[in-house]
């Protein structure tokens, strides 16, 4: 009974607990199966009111590299990004890449705008169960949109897998708007998984930092997973503390919901 509390307490604890511009290596961002993904989310409060997002993805695997197709979009009262793209991973069992390259959508009232990002990730075992990666993410190498152009996400992360428990932390600088960092855990059981990080940004432009935490819960159902992503804020962000588009970083809280079917 004590573990089925403990367990429970741990799901309602993580379930808000995701941070908004999600950041990772590409190296490590698939799942090496095949499967059909849908995603839904909502970010709540911010300046523009509520962000909601859908998406759909493919992962197809062929000799050891994992490929995915993916559609996103985002919108708010005032805009819109639509992402088309293709993500792909490959590795050994020391070393790990990871690429991907997406055409992006921003519109609003008054304008349309497209923008090609690209990222690139390694990763390396340093120890038996401790790898070491860095990566460049969602740099924009073509950018109608003012101030876009050569910008990116600069990242390094550590993973130390103890098999049923991974330990995680990670140091991000945002489109040079902001610094990120990801420091927790997460537990992977045959039928469920769940973490939860603390995950404070320092938004060096205007001196505010803003301290959040993160999370997620994953049922293993079968051929089916269901994925429930959410992010807290313990900070006052109803103002504007970045010029990136849509400012995702300006609601204090929010989830995701992803369903995967494995083929």
């Amino acid at each position: 009974m004590l573990k089925k509390l403990v367990i429970i307490c741990l799901l309602v604890l993580t379930i808000f607990a995701f941070s908004m511009r999600y950041v990772s290596n590409p190296a490590f961002s698939l799942d090496q199966n095949n499967v059909f993904g849908a995603q839904y989310g909502t970010y709540f409060g911010g300046i523009y009111g509520w962000v909601t997002n859908f998406g759909l993805y493919y992962n197809e695997v062929q000799d050891n590299m994992t490929g995915r197709f993916y559609l996103l979009a985002s919108k708010d009262s005032t805009q819109n990004i639509n992402e088309v793209g293709y993500a792909i991973s490959g590795g050994n069992d020391t070393n790990y890449w990871g690429g991907d390259f997406k055409l992006v959508n921003y519109s609003d009232s008054a304008t349309s705008m497209f923008l090609i990002n690209v990222g690139l990730g390694f990763g390396g075992k340093i120890f038996d169960n401790v790898i070491l990666g860095a990566f460049l993410e969602d740099f924009s190498v073509y950018s109608q949109y003012p101030g876009q152009l050569f910008k990116g996400n600069v990242g390094v992360d550590l993973t130390a897998d103890f098999n049923v428990f991974d330990f995680y932390s990670s140091f991000n600088y945002i489109k040079q708007e902001y610094f990120k960092f990801d420091l927790g855990g997460s537990f992977d059981f045959d039928f469920i998984s769940f973490g939860g990080y603390w995950s404070p940004e320092y938004y060096n432009k205007v001196g505010a930092f803003i301290n959040k935490v993160r999370g997620f819960v994953l049922l293993k159902i079968g051929a089916f997973k269901v994925n429930v992503r959410g992010f807290y804020s313990f900070d006052n962000v109803s103002s504007s503390i970045s010029n990136l588009i849509m400012n995702y970083e300006n609601h204090p809280y929010g989830y995701d919901v992803i369903i995967e079917v494995k083929f």
